[in-house]
C-alpha cells in the first residue's frame, strides 16, 4: 500500500501517514466515508479515484468523480453547492459512461507515469503487427544486421558528451526494452520528433553481440501516425487507440 502510494503524484508523506492510520482504525465505508475520515484535498482524492483506488466500491470512477462534487459540497458550507436533490445528482452520475480501458491507462500514466494493468503498446499491438512491427521481445530470434521494426516507449533518451553527438534511447513495450543508437544525422532530421513523442515506431538494424541486442535506428516515426496508417475497423476502439496515441505528453 505504502509502495503504491509513493507512486501517485500530489500525495505527500503526511497524507500518506493519515491514510495508514486511518486504514489500521478500519476500513472505509465508501467514497463519503473516506473523504469525511481523511479531510484529503479535492485534487489529492481525483488522482486516488483516476487511478482505481476506490474501484472496491464497484462504482464507475466517472460516477464517483461526480459523487466527489457533492461530497465536498456537504462537508463544506462555503463551497458552492450543486444545486440539485440528491436523486438528482445519483441520476446525472449514474448517466455518465465509463472510463474506457484506454481512459484508465491514461489515467494511470498521468498521475503514477506508469500503469500497474498495462503498458501503452498494447493498445495498438495489433495495428503496428499490420505495418511489419514486432515485440521487442521477439528481436532476439532475428538474425544480426536485420533490418526490424520496433513500437515503443522512449523511457530515456540520453546524449552522453562523450559520444560524438550520439544518442541513445531505451525503448521499451509489453515484452521488454531495447537500446536504440541514433547517429548524429538521423538525431538531426528527428530531434523536434524525440522530444514530442515519447511512443515511437523505429526502422533500424539489429545487431547482435551474445546476448546483448542494440538497433541502430534509420527512420523514426510517431506511433499515432502509424496506427493511423494500420488497415483496420472504423469505429470507437480504433479512434480511441489513435486518439490515445496522439496524447503523448501523459507518457512523459
Amino acid at each position: 500500500m505504502r509502495l503504491g502510494l509513493r507512486q501517485v503524484k500530489g500525495i505527500d508523506e503526511a497524507s500518506r501517514e493519515l491514510l495508514d492510520e486511518q486504514r489500521a482504525i478500519g476500513s472505509y465505508a465508501g467514497l463519503r466515508d473516506f473523504v469525511a475520515r481523511t479531510g484529503l484535498g479535492e485534487q489529492v482524492v481525483e488522482r486516488l479515484i483516476a487511478i482505481g483506488a476506490f474501484d472496491w466500491t464497484d462504482i464507475p470512477r466517472r460516477e464517483l468523480l461526480w459523487q466527489l462534487r457533492s461530497t465536498l459540497a456537504d462537508a463544506d458550507p462555503d463551497r458552492p453547492a450543486l444545486g440539485l436533490t440528491d436523486d438528482a445528482q445519483r441520476a446525472l452520475g449514474a448517466s455518465l459512461p465509463p472510463m474506457t480501458f484506454a481512459e484508465r491507462l491514461a489515467a494511470d500514466y498521468r498521475e503514477l507515469s506508469l500503469s500497474p494493468t498495462a503498458h501503452p503498446v498494447e493498445l495498438f499491438r495489433e495495428r503496428v503487427a499490420a505495418r511489419g512491427v514486432i515485440p521487442i521481445g521477439e528481436a532476439g530470434r532475428r538474425r544480426d544486421r536485420s533490418m526490424v521494426r520496433l513500437a515503443g516507449l522512449a523511457v530515456s533518451i540520453q546524449h552522453p558528451m562523450t559520444a560524438k553527438n550520439f544518442v541513445f534511447i531505451a525503448l521499451e513495450d509489453e515484452t521488454g526494452m531495447i537500446n536504440v543508437t541514433v547517429r548524429p544525422q538521423v538525431y538531426t532530421a528527428h530531434r523536434a520528433l524525440l522530444h514530442r513523442h515519447p511512443l515511437l515506431v523505429i526502422d533500424g538494424v539489429l545487431q547482435v553481440e551474445g546476448e546483448v541486442l542494440n538497433v541502430v535506428a534509420r527512420r523514426i516515426h510517431p506511433v499515432d501516425a502509424v496506427v493511423a496508417e494500420a488497415a483496420a475497423p472504423e469505429g470507437r476502439e480504433r479512434s480511441t487507440a489513435i486518439d490515445l496515441a496522439k496524447q503523448q505528453r501523459m507518457f512523459r
